[in-house]
């Protein structure tokens, strides 16, 4: 059984790094001069909440990994780490019963995006990006954005609010890389070794043949 989990923790991973990076190049795109009617966003949005997801459920098969201890610290770290995507994540599960409370205070009903990204590294320079979609909100990003001491080299400190929850698409992404590599350290060092990964990729060709003469037709 141990061998199932670890392949779901490993897809649980790469579904991650995938959905991030593809965050990573929506954000990079959304801008006034390339994307004039901010259709990226949404696909933003989109994989933001399936990383919250994702990160949920990779928070469950962690606590229930055979042999991963609850004392170990790499699993207390990441359990740390990670713990704001429960309230987010359920706050979603729950957004039509949240609705009258967003609507109060004219939040974006599935959620913003803020992020940063470098403009002059030498000029110690960055801007403060925030993506809503909805109606027209009163949103000020440098107020609830927490700003680095040092210009970031890339686009990070990517964040998914709904109301007043929150959660760093960018720090989850950091926990889920560390915690892999614990895990990975872990199984190096047990008796067992660590179970291989098995993926498939399989094709068939079919070749029809002639219908026969005089065989019937409709």
């Amino acid at each position: 059984m141990q061998a199932s989990f670890f392949d779901a923790v490993r897809l649980c991973a790469q579904f991650i790094d995938l959905a991030y990076g593809r965050v990573e190049n929506a954000l990079t795109q959304l801008t006034p001069e390339h994307d004039r009617t901010l259709a990226i966003g949404p696909a933003a949005i989109m994989d933001t909440w399936a990383i919250v997801d994702t990160v949920h459920r990779l928070r469950a098969l962690v606590v229930g990994l055979p042999g991963y201890r609850n004392r170990d610290p790499s699993k207390r770290l990441f359990l740390n780490r990670t713990q704001d995507v429960e309230q987010l994540r359920n706050a979603f599960q729950h957004l039509v019963g949240d609705l009258p409370t967003l609507t109060h205070a004219d939040a974006p009903v599935l959620g913003s995006l803020t992020w940063l990204r470098p403009v002059g590294i030498e000029q110690r320079t960055f801007s403060v990006w925030v993506f809503s979609p909805g109606r027209l909100r009163s949103i000020d990003p440098t107020s609830i954005v927490q700003l680095p001491n040092e210009v970031p080299t890339d686009l990070t400190q990517i964040e998914l609010w709904l109301g007043p929850k929150s959660v760093n698409i960018s720090k989850l992404r950091a926990a889920v890389a560390d915690m892999v590599c614990a895990l990975e350290q872990w199984l190096r060092l047990s008796s067992q070794g660590p179970p291989q990964p098995c993926d498939i990729l399989a094709f068939i060709v079919v070749e029809l043949l002639p219908p026969e003469k005089g065989s019937a037709t409709g």
